[in-house]
């Protein structure tokens, strides 16, 4: 993604599913916020696959 232009901002874990007692199964997503500086209306997307064209 640094090839590209983007730049790194944050990491997270999203944990979800258990329950109070801690018991249960739970799943977890890590989210990466990254960010570009865009020159052009297009700029971001240059090099970017999305959920849908990958799925084509």
């Amino acid at each position: 993604m640094d090839s590209l232009g983007w730049n790194f901002l944050q990491a997270y874990t999203v944990v979800s599913g258990g329950s109070a007692n801690g018991t249960g199964a739970t799943s977890s997503e890590i989210h990466w916020l990254l960010y570009k500086d865009a020159t052009e209306d297009n700029d971001p997307y240059k090099g970017l696959i999305t959920k849908e064209i990958y799925n084509k």
